[in-house]
């Protein structure tokens, strides 16, 4: 049956979308008559959100509800770590069971990750997207002094030692600021970064 072959029925079909009068289904609310009305129920189902602060010292994060609050506390600030991994020599525990399912693999040989560009194998995905950036030349991670680039965080932070001071990379550039271990390191990259 369509809507339009009887038009008497209009005024009685709940399914009926065009029809004068809104009829409504049993357990739905009735609709509002005016927009006052709409916004008054939205201010009425619109709570303000909580303002939970961590009261850990020097810590200062906010949170909008006791659940979250918890949580940061318990993980960030008492170490709870509920997910121990099972081998005997390791005894490595995690805050969440996906971690711990991606630290377990380390211990096997299971290699589901595989790369599109060369076929080799990975035991996780991160270390999938890392190797496949030598595929594509795409280095994310950047110096923040002198701009040099990386695949990974762990190129960056070995990197980070020439810009320390304190390391064995004692002869800096006067020009851009980067260090070397070697004179003859800074000489050349004189010649080729600063040719003047």
């Amino acid at each position: 049956m369509e809507c339009n072959d009887h038009d008497d029925d209009k005024e009685h079909n709940p399914d009926n979308i065009t029809g004068e009068k809104d009829v409504p289904s049993p357990g739905r609310p009735e609709p509002a008559d005016n927009v006052s009305q709409i916004v008054s129920k939205k201010k009425r189902k619109t709570t303000p959100k909580a303002i939970l602060p961590c009261e850990f010292d020097g810590c200062g994060k906010i949170f909008s509800s006791r659940q979250y609050l918890n949580h940061h506390m318990k993980y960030q600030h008492f170490h709870q770590r509920t997910f121990t991994c099972s081998h005997t020599p390791c005894g490595k525990s995690f805050n969440f069971k996906k971690h711990l399912k991606e630290h377990e693999k380390l211990h096997s040989n299971q290699r589901d990750f595989i790369c599109e560009f060369c076929a080799r194998a990975f035991r996780t995905n991160s270390h999938l997207l890392i190797h496949r950036r030598i595929h594509t030349g795409e280095k994310p991670i950047q110096c923040e002094v002198c701009g040099f680039t990386c695949r990974q965080k762990a190129s960056l932070n070995w990197h980070m030692k020439k810009h320390d001071a304190e390391s064995s990379y004692q002869f800096p550039c006067e020009v851009c600021g980067r260090r070397f271990e070697k004179s003859y390191n800074l000489t050349a990259h004189h010649r080729k970064s600063h040719p003047d």
